[in-house]
């Protein structure tokens, strides 16, 4: 068995929980190198615990050349025994007391790879004999308290005994896994294979080596290593032991170091930079692709010596500073395969520290990196030319909000002479206290979010009235604020007295008593004011999908329209009969302005229209029956509806129901009282010069028109 030296032990909870019990429990490979010791034993005073990989001699001292007595069994021959494949067990008196000493091999074949020792602590009643009972129940103990899973079967597979640890794993306790085969208690598990193996302990009287993989009821998988070992009965019954030590631990330590390794193997090959090894004399010992394909070769072992040191670099110069363990930076122009001539830099190092004989080295090409450098000093040059001689003032601060750059603009913003009147100063310097506690309030918000803000100010502090933006900048490993805004005060004027103009337009557009319709010059309706709704008892929203022609009758347009709507003429005056939902008309004198749209140029044309008086002739002939006409009339009285109801001899509900069928057949837009007798009154249903009110003849059912 091969031992990683200094490696951590696996299993630290099992270890705390065995590392309480008075015993001792290792196990060392064919090399004496432990693999594993627990128990409180090795915390004695003057015992150091050995770890992973510790060589035996470490805790035993050197191993003595010879005996002065050659029959005395001592630790060292007791594990030299083992190791040869012979079982060891005597009794030996330490200091603690007396106690057993129990070592055996592990066998994988004929190989034995390592040897397993016990020692464990026997009172004085019954020291004399490990056999006794008293001994054996320590033995049972010690063994349900092992980091391990161990359990006794007998030559047909069923189980007698098991240890905690192998309860945990089954699920079973022990009175419910005595008698039951590996198949019953591990389903999951190759029972054939778990069978086989306890043949072969059973004829050959020979433990047997494995692994196996167990799935415990928490769901989880454990890999373990594994021996069987024959064992003999209280009647000389042949039984097999079965001891499987947990090692997921350090199979997926190992498979983590390989996986490392492959990693770095892949790395190292897809590499943008060269990476080497050399021993002491400069000579290769392995180098990646990329270096490879610097010194000129496909293979490292292609490689000419005589170009083995055209990188440029000699590791030996630094010699000394690598023998005391220190990393050397290295830079070196040196002449490429194509001819080029190229720069170098990186670091050298010593491997595995500073007694190490080998020296690592990497490196990259920074040619373009120089040329890089080069060109980001134009691409400067060329952002200070540009930013000094731009008409808006731009600035950057840095994380503690003083100035490290400024453009001409911001300097004379400011009235200062020169931009060295800028740097090194915070805004507290530069502006008022208000305006100074706005601008940090802002630049607190635009670092706080990462990301451009937009700035607009108004000039309500005593700023100018600005737009622009403020920004994150990096600062080597702080960040700044950066701000470039443009002056808007005269824009700010100038859309004031636009907004005032555009107030007033809408005011009076909005509450002019004069009906007023705003048509596009192919005769579409652009806008209209409430006074023309109410006059075609439309709304504006249907209005915008109308023409003109669907808002007037059939007959032919004046001829004062079409030289006005051509062009011909600004202004006109013609008369127009307005068509409403309820087929009535509206006869008006229309005063018609063609005027232009500023924002887009096209031609409009304003009427302004003054009803002359509603049409009789397109009444449609409806009528209202005598209790509509009740209702309406006590309604336009200003009876309320319960007052109504004890006229008419209706209830309230009967009411309301004929009043909001009249507000639907007037179209009136709303059940509210006043617009519903307005209505009726503007369509001349109600008789004006009558009170109480009253209905006119061409709306009464006895007029002679049929009821509705």
């Amino acid at each position: 068995m091969s031992v990683e030296p200094d490696s951590p032990r696996e299993g630290d909870r099992d270890h705390r929980v065995f590392d309480a019990v008075p015993v001792g429990l290792w196990a060392v490979d064919a090399d004496l190198r432990f693999l594993a010791a627990v128990g409180a034993i090795f915390d004695w005073p003057g015992t150091r615990r050995p770890g992973l990989g510790t060589p035996l001699a470490a805790f035993l001292g050197p191993e003595p050349a010879e005996l002065a007595e050659p029959g005395r069994l001592t630790s060292w021959r007791a594990h030299r025994k083992a190791l040869a494949g012979e079982e060891v067990q005597w009794r030996v008196d330490l200091p603690a007391g007396p106690h057993l000493y129990s070592l055996w091999p592990v066998r994988s074949g004929e190989r034995v790879d390592a040897a397993v020792g016990v020692l464990l602590p026997l009172n004085a009643g019954y020291a004399g004999s490990f056999a006794d009972t008293d001994s054996s129940t320590w033995l049972a103990d010690v063994l349900h308290h092992l980091p391990a899973l161990v359990a006794v079967r007998d030559r047909l597979g069923r189980a007698i005994w098991a240890s905690r640890e192998y309860q945990t794993a089954t699920g079973h306790d022990m009175a419910s896994l005595i008698g039951r085969s590996e198949a019953e208690l591990r389903p999951d598990a190759d029972a054939g294979h778990s069978a086989r193996l306890d043949a072969r302990v059973l004829a050959s009287n020979r433990p047997v080596a494995s692994s196996g993989r167990w799935r415990h009821p928490d769901g989880s998988t454990r890999e373990t290593d594994e021996v069987r070992f024959p064992l003999s009965g209280p009647g000389g019954d042949p039984l097999v032991g079965h001891l499987a030590l947990d090692v997921s631990e350090r199979e997926a330590e190992r498979r983590r170091a390989e996986d490392a390794e492959r990693r770095f193997t892949a790395f190292m090959d897809h590499a943008p930079f060269d990476a080497w090894i050399k021993d002491r004399h400069g000579r290769y010992v392995w180098a990646n692709g990329a270096h490879v394909r610097t010194l000129g070769g496909g293979d490292l072992a292609d490689v000419p010596d005589a170009a083995r040191w055209r990188s440029g670099f000699d590791e030996r110069q630094h010699g000394q500073r690598i023998d005391r363990g220190e990393s050397v930076a290295v830079r070196a122009e040196y002449t490429a395969v194509d001819g080029q001539r190229r720069c170098q830099q990186g670091f050298v190092f010593p491997l595995l520290g500073k007694s190490s004989a080998l020296v690592g080295g990497v490196h990259a090409d920074v040619t373009d990196l120089e040329n890089a450098r080069n060109a980001a000093q134009v691409v400067n040059d060329r952002f200070e030319a540009f930013m000094q001689h731009a008409p808006s003032p731009a600035y950057m601060k840095d994380a503690q909000g003083r100035y490290v750059w400024a453009n001409r603009a911001y300097v004379e913003h400011h009235r200062l002479l020169s931009v060295e009147d800028v740097l090194g100063r915070s805004a507290e310097e530069l502006e008022a206290p208000e305006i100074a506690a706005a601008q940090r309030r802002e630049d607190e918000l635009t670092l706080a979010s990462g990301t451009p803000r937009r700035i607009s100010t108004t000039g309500e502090t005593g700023s100018v009235h600005a737009v622009g933006y403020r920004f994150p900048v990096p600062f080597g490993n702080t960040t700044g604020v950066a701000g470039i805004w443009v002056d808007t005060s005269e824009l700010a004027r100038t859309r004031s007295v636009l907004a005032r103009w555009r107030n007033r337009h809408e005011a009076l557009f909005g509450h002019a008593p004069i009906p007023v319709l705003v048509l596009s010059a192919d005769g579409r309706v652009v806008d209209a004011n409430p006074a023309f709704c109410a006059l075609v008892g439309a709304r504006v929203s249907e209005l915008r999908t109308m023409t003109a022609q669907r808002l007037t009758s059939k007959g032919p347009w004046s001829s004062a329209h079409h030289d006005l709507v051509s062009g011909r003429v600004n202004a006109a005056r013609y008369d127009k009969k307005f068509l409403r939902p309820d087929a009535t008309a509206v006869i008006a004198a229309v005063t018609a302005v063609r005027v232009t749209d500023p924002e887009d140029g096209a031609d409009r044309v304003v009427e302004f229209v003054q009803p002359k008086a509603a049409d009789p002739g397109h009444h449609n002939g409806s009528t209202l029956n005598d209790t509509e006409a009740s209702v309406l009339c006590l309604r336009a009285e200003g009876l309320s509806l319960l007052d109504i109801a004890a006229r008419t001899g209706m209830t309230r509900r009967g009411v309301d129901y004929h009043l909001k069928a009249l507000a639907r057949r007037l179209r009136c837009p709303t059940n509210n009282a006043a617009a519903l007798v307005a209505r009726a009154y503007h369509l001349g249903v109600l008789e004006p010069r009558s009170w109480p009110p009253t209905v006119t003849d061409p709306w009464r059912s006895d007029h002679g028109a049929a009821p509705l």
